[in-house]
């Protein structure tokens, strides 16, 4: 991406308050890849040059394509039923997705059958198509560049998105578009104060020009034909997901204080006030809407508590006024909040499925800020077809070379993405994963997908999109460098992604025996929206966090009459956290800070965190290691359990990062001085591996491979003795091998 393009960087919570990228952090940034380290400062030892090639060919051994049925849409469109998505056959569908961002959703027509060739070989099913709206470049956006409004799409840019979508749909890769995300209204689209509002969230939900323009451009592509498969997408089987707006509520706006009209002069940041004609139209919407749901003592007690005139307007609230407020000035606005949002969701979706036919499920937006309570928003959302959800491990916040975190999310299992998400589910409801990542520049990020896989599992979650494959076009992957969210050029991410898609797809671990449902009065729901941080990330007093680690756990219902009592976690070891399959173990010592998770079943096993040789050993897995930090997952390949299996994937990996990064304090490794540059480095893992517990009377061969999942043709030296099958680490350096029974070597 070029350095004259803002880039798509995500927001997230920090102390309170949502923050994005400065303009002048993502010079320093870029800046600080023309200026790397010298040949003579190399990186440590052990680093080595490990990249991810989509145009890469030849013979895969780690080949994920088998389990993608194509045509993705073979037997009809996805359908929602009983909580779950099915296909048209009657199978239980999971996505094992990525999203796609900006200009990566339309690759050039001579690359788009080999990156769908990569996207399916990869395991990955599923396609969110995020940005398709953007304002970074002609190549990065549907909406015509040339004109003064956003009311016309770029028939070029369409054309490669609709090819790219074929070519995806062949290989059995579904497709989710995403109606409004980056959208920038122009002059001529006849937006008031349209030069402020820039992504326009917030104001989506009760303007009515912004609603109409959102509706049109969903008219337009998705009534649109794609010639390369002769259907309008309203009827194509393949696109799987249409989401209304990301990331946005009107609910946390107003307890964000974005509703107050303060905004007179255009911002960067993405989470802004919104100007003050909105704000005096969200006003007068919410006293008209105040004479149809008080009676006239309740409202005359508002206006006594307001301290107004008869004639004047009841003034909505700011957030340093909730705690004084009374119930019934505090309950009554949250009220009309969700209102709104409930009033926009519904509309969009009858438009979309009366008026326009439109087969796909629905999305109205994602459960996406933890510090604050979803419980307002996820009663909103939770009306359309399927519940979403946002998180991210310590997003970046502030300035992003400075202010990095940076520790380990095994130590912390009580604030990790699984228990944050895990508030979300809803009963009766598919819940997915839209968007969630390790950002860079984590040393810990070789942790996030592994344990996110295995918990979505036992939690019996629907799907996941990891963010993001890439920000750029493919075919600047060699050049363009990656930045905090791209995953695609990541040997670490990229191949634990590709052997946890093994587990995900046969669903390896047991979904919890046990399945709490929580049940939450109206009053509860409002009143969720005062409770202060410390309640992160439930906003629910009185929940045990550790339950999503033990147990399932779902939202069965927003409007009980009466409040029941949370559920309890009895003869529970805190510090080993053991799910109720016995397949899943989450272990912490508050002494060492030293946790791990360990996942167990007949066909996969994991070792992921602080790996010790006293605690490294599950049913056929054993290590030795000299890092301190990893992930080890063993998996069979032929779906047969490991003790049997004729070929299993080793994916051990430690650390990834742009060679000649450099931190300001080797040791604290919180301020980058330099981000680095291109290619990719790992580092490699020492020690020894053994494989337990295999059935006797046939030869082992150990083979390396590459980060493409291409093997080296290097076979690596193994010892069989009364421990099993051993081989050691790191000759050559690279990030998974292949354990092959001697009557199927090549």
């Amino acid at each position: 991406m070029k350095a004259t393009m803002p880039l798509p960087f995500k927001g997230q919570e920090r102390d309170g308050l949502r923050l994005d990228i400065r303009l002048f952090t993502f010079l320093i940034l870029i800046l600080s890849v023309f200026l790397a380290e010298s040949p003579a400062a190399q990186q440590n030892t052990n680093w080595t040059e490990c990249s991810v090639n989509w145009r890469a060919t030849g013979s895969f051994a780690l080949d994920l394509s088998p389990f993608l049925k194509a045509p993705a849409g073979k037997h009809g469109p996805i359908r929602a039923k009983d909580g779950h998505f099915f296909t048209g056959d009657g199978e239980r569908f999971r996505i094992w997705g990525f999203n796609l961002t900006g200009s990566t959703c339309f690759p050039e027509k001579s690359d788009a059958p080999m990156f769908a060739e990569f996207i399916a070989r990869r395991g990955i099913n599923s396609i969110r198509f995020h940005y398709l709206d953007s304002n970074w470049g002609n190549n990065a956006t549907l909406f015509d560049p040339d004109l003064d409004h956003t009311q016309a799409l770029q028939a070029s840019q369409l054309d490669k998105l609709d090819f790219f979508v074929a070519e995806l749909k062949k290989r059995g890769v579904y497709s989710n578009f995403n109606l409004n995300v980056g959208r920038h209204f122009r002059k001529g689209d006849e937006v008031k104060d349209f030069e402020l509002l820039g992504l326009g969230k917030t104001v989506s939900y009760f303007d009515e020009r912004i609603q109409k323009l959102h509706a049109e451009f969903a008219r337009q592509l998705l009534t649109h034909v794609n010639p390369y498969t002769g259907l309008a997408y309203i009827e194509e089987p393949a696109l799987m997901i249409v989401e209304l707006v990301n990331e946005n509520s009107i609910v946390e706006s107003w307890v964000k204080g974005r509703t107050q009209g303060q905004l007179t002069e255009p911002s960067r940041s993405i989470w802004r006030d919104i100007p003050p004609s909105y704000a005096e139209k969200l006003t007068q919407h919410y006293n008209e809407w105040l004479m149809t749901q008080l009676n006239p003592k309740e409202l005359k007690r508002l206006r006594q508590e307001c301290q107004i005139q008869p004639h004047e307007s009841v003034p909505r609230l700011a957030p340093w006024q909730f705690s004084k407020a009374s119930n019934l000035r505090f309950q009554t606005e949250a009220r009309f909040y969700i209102h709104l949002e409930l009033q926009y969701f519904n509309r969009m979706y009858r438009f979309l499925k009366d008026e326009l036919k439109c087969q796909a499920l629905v999305v109205g937006s994602s459960d996406h800020n933890h510090h604050m309570s979803g419980l307002p928003h996820l009663k909103s959302t939770s009306q359309m077809d399927v519940v979403d959800s946002h998180v991210y491990w310590q997003h970046p916040a502030g300035n992003w070379m400075e202010d990095i975190q940076n520790s380990a999310m095994v130590n912390e299992p009580l604030k990790s993405t699984v228990v944050q998400l895990s508030r979300s589910k809803v009963v009766g409801k598919p819940f997915i994963v839209s968007e969630t990542n390790h950002p860079a520049p984590s040393d810990y990020a070789t942790e996030g997908i592994p344990i996110l896989a295995a918990y979505a599992q036992f939690l019996d979650w629907d799907g996941i999109y990891f963010y993001t494959l890439s920000h750029g076009s493919p075919k600047e992957w060699d050049t363009r460098h990656p930045m905090q969210f791209d995953m695609g050029p990541d040997p670490v991410k990229m191949t634990n992604f590709s052997a946890a898609a093994y587990m995900f797809y046969r669903q390896d671990l047991k979904i919890a025996e046990r399945t709490h449902r929580l049940k939450y009065t109206n009053e509860q729901v409002l009143e969720s929206l005062r409770l202060e941080d410390h309640h992160f990330p439930f906003y629910s007093p009185g929940l045990d966090p550790a339950i999503p680690l033990v147990h399932g756990l779902e939202i069965a219902n927003f409007a009980s009459k009466t409040p029941v009592a949370h559920p309890k976690l009895t003869n529970t070891d805190r510090n080993r956290l053991l799910s109720d399959t016995g397949e899943l173990a989450w272990v912490t010592n508050t002494e060492s800070t030293m946790g791990y998770i360990t996942v167990n079943t007949p066909k996969t096993q994991i070792l992921c965190g602080y790996i010790g040789k006293e605690n490294a050993s599950l049913d056929n897995l054993a290590v030795n290691l000299e890092s301190a930090f990893c992930s080890i997952i063993i998996s069979s390949q032929d779906n047969l359990p490991l003790k049997s299996s004729s070929s299993i994937l080793v994916a051990a990996t430690s650390k990834s990062a742009p060679q000649n990064m450099k931190w300001k304090d080797q040791t604290l490794r919180k301020t980058l001085i330099h981000w680095g540059a291109l290619p990719m480095q790992m580092k490699a893992l020492q020690g020894t591996i053994t494989l337990k517990n295999l059935e006797k009377g046939r030869a082992f061969q150990v083979t390396a491979m590459d980060a493409n999942g291409m093997t080296l043709g290097h076979h690596i030296e193994t010892q069989e003795n009364t421990d099993g099958l051993s081989f050691k680490l790191g000759h050559p350096a690279t990030v998974c091998y292949q354990v092959k029974r001697s009557e199927t070597f090549n």
